[in-house]
Formats: C-alpha cells, structure tokens, sequence
C-alpha cells in the first residue's frame, strides 16, 4: 500500500459566450491523496477538473468530477485507489460584461466660474470608455461610469488630472480604475470684418508701372478676444508681392501683414480674394 499527494488542476473547456467573464476559480482543495497499490500510486502525475465554459452564462458553485492522468495525460482510473473523492466544489463568478463611456463632462465642476473672456472649449477622457461586469440586473440601464469630480474654477488653462472612476455598487470594474480627464480652456474668441480694403503692391521694381485686376478684399480676422480687440483696421494691411517680376502679367497670392507677432501666429483670415492678377508695364 502507497500513498502520494497529487495537485489538482483546473483546465476549460471551450469559451464563454461573448459578453460575459469569469472570475478565477476556487476549488474546495488544492490537492488530492491517492492510496492503493504503489504501482497505480506511481502512475498518476496531476489531477484534472474541467471547468466547461461552453454557453455558459452563470456561475460555478458546485461539484465538478476530477480526472487522474498519468504522464503521458491518459486517464487512470480512481477505483483504483482507496477513499479517492471523484470530485471537487468549485466556485467561480461568470458576470455580464458592457462597455460604458466615461463621462468626464458630469464630472467637471466651476465651468460657470472661469475669468471673464474664458470657456471651456472640450473634455477629453483617456481612455473614452472601460469595459465593466455584473448581472444583468447590475448593468441595467448603465450607459456610462463618471470620474471623481475635477474643479476648474478660476482656470485660466487647461487642466490635465488623473481622477478614479465612481463604480456603481454591484458592478465589477475589468480596467484600471483611473482616466486621465483633460479639460480643454481657451479665451474666447470673436472675428471682425472689415470690407473694401485696397490691395497694396509691394517691392514693385524701379520705373515700372502696375495695375491689379481686383483692387479691394473683404477680409474676416478670428482668434482670441484679447488680440481680436487690439485690431483696428488700420492696422490690417493687404498686398501682393512685385518682388522679382518684370514686364509681364501675372497672378500673385493675396497676402495679409498684422502689426504684431502673436497676431500673425495666432489670428486666422478669410479673404474674399485669395489671388490678384498683375500687369506690370514699363
């Protein structure tokens, strides 16, 4: 008479449906004592229990038999051995899965109390969505998970904050617990319009004459509140540029000088004509 410990084993067998998880199981015993004749003793090398996921939509709380293998993974039979329990209890939760988008906007508070000329522009989580489980119950009407609440009052620029999901009660979390939340703040902006502006020619050459087939551009400036108000129209001007042309006629782009740097990188125009036709004479 011998006796041996073996380990038991959990194996599946094939694939839960789609939208569903599975917990890790739990087995009643990790292990298993095998007493019989030394040579049968000897032969077993594990002990398997088949979990079958196969259309299965609820979870394991039950007693599942156990299969004994030798090396070669062939069955060995437990009448073989003396006070062998056949089977195990396992205990695994198989949940209902769904995609909720994360509603970092219901999170977002003093929106209404940002400085004067400011807006919030966008909020941005990352990731947009997380994957969550539970009963169908559970996940019932839930389209959405929101973050933990993000103040911006008094914000002047954007706001980049890592903020841990509110996970409703009865509903297991499958991703990380925290998004980024980015909340996009931007002065407002405002256009102006100013109409019949003359078309300059610069860098025209020496003696040489020039007409424009078009001699007057609409032009519309945007961008934000604090450089929009500083424009007058004065300080707009529109041209072509002569320079390197001779007698000729040619179409040249219509280009447009501001008076400050941040103005020619910041504002954007709109031009009612984007090209002027050149005759340059003698």
């Amino acid at each position: 008479m011998a006796a041996r410990t073996v380990p038991i084993e959990a194996e599946y067998v094939g694939s839960l449906p789609e939208d569903y998880w599975r917990a890790e199981p739990t087995l009643s015993t990790q292990s298993l004592i095998l007493r019989g004749a030394a040579e049968d003793v000897s032969r077993v090398v594990k002990a398997v229990c088949p979990i079958t996921l196969s259309d299965r939509t609820t979870g394991y709380n039950e007693s599942v038999g156990i299969t004994l293998l030798d090396e070669a993974g062939e069955t060995v039979s437990s009448s073989l051995f003396i006070d062998t329990l056949p089977s195990v209890v396992v205990k695994m939760d198989i949940l209902k899965t769904a995609v909720l988008n994360v509603d970092a906007a219901a999170s977002v508070l003093g929106m209404d109390a940002l400085p004067a000329n400011y807006e919030v522009v966008d909020i941005v989580s990352t990731p947009p969505q997380v994957r969550v489980a539970g009963s169908e119950e559970a996940l019932a009407g839930l389209t959405s998970i929101q973050p933990a609440q993000l103040d911006v009052s008094g914000q002047t620029t954007s706001v980049l904050q890592t903020l841990t999901l509110q996970v409703p009660d009865n509903v297991l979390l499958l991703d990380d617990p925290e998004v980024n939340v980015f909340v996009d703040i931007r002065e407002k902006t405002e256009s102006r319009f100013f109409a019949g502006m003359n078309i300059e020619v610069r860098n025209l050459g020496r003696k040489l004459d020039v007409t424009l087939s078009q001699a007057i551009c609409d032009i519309t400036i945007e961008g934000r509140l604090s450089l929009i108000r500083k424009l007058d129209r004065g300080d707009v001007t529109i041209y072509v540029d002569a320079a390197g042309l001779g007698v000729g006629q040619y179409v040249a782009p219509v280009l447009v000088a501001l008076p400050s740097g941040d103005m020619t990188s910041e504002l954007t125009y709109t031009l009612s004509e984007e090209t002027a036709t050149l005759t340059i004479r003698d």
